[in-house]
């Protein structure tokens, strides 16, 4: 079984990467989500249920530190472990010795739990590897969505404003919902 960067050495060699593109391998990008909750900020990614196993970096805001990494599904299948590194920089590994492959919870795969409430957007992610249970793909983080809403959750008036409504308390009109014209009749 091929393991992540196992050593949880701080190597930032290349820190706004991943180590996918210099293996060489099939890689792929994807996007990775972050939404905070309380003092706990989740972590997914499409079809997390294909990996066994994954290392990233993550820098929170000044004065708030890493105190828990857990999976969402709650699964004991895998091994998770985090280290602290310069500042607010954080190594997180999760790794399975039997090649078992990640559960999700609603769709959120990786729970980290903080000291202090955050806001996505002041956290960072780098250095991002997702192995399968093959060793043959490795995939590397194209980009982050911060605070992924529900369907429904999202509805902007043609201005571009955001309504703070729910679809239910909307008179009529024409507004945007998830990126596409409604008209509420």
């Amino acid at each position: 079984m091929w393991v992540v960067n196992i050593t949880l050495e701080d190597d930032t060699n290349n820190p706004s990467g991943s180590r996918a593109f210099t293996r060489g391998d099939n890689s792929q990008a994807e996007m990775i989500r972050l939404k905070a909750e309380a003092n706990n900020i989740y972590l997914s990614i499409d079809e997390a249920e294909r990996f066994t196993a994954f290392q990233f970096d993550i820098t929170l805001p000044e004065g708030v530190e890493l105190t828990g990494v857990e999976l969402a599904a709650g699964t004991t299948d895998h091994m998770l472990k985090f280290v602290k590194h310069r500042g607010n920089r954080y190594r997180v590994v999760g790794l399975s010795f039997t090649n078992e492959l990640l559960a999700t919870s609603d769709g959120k795969l990786i729970m980290l739990q903080v000291s202090d409430a955050v806001i996505e957007n002041d956290v960072s992610i780098d250095n991002v590897l997702f192995v399968t249970p093959s060793n043959k793909v490795v995939t590397h983080i194209g980009g982050i969505e911060y605070n992924q809403q529900a369907e429904d959750d999202t509805i902007y008036n043609l201005s571009g404003q955001k309504l703070n409504v729910k679809r239910q308390q909307l008179s009529k009109g024409v507004y945007i919902i998830n990126h596409k014209k409604v008209i509420i009749k």
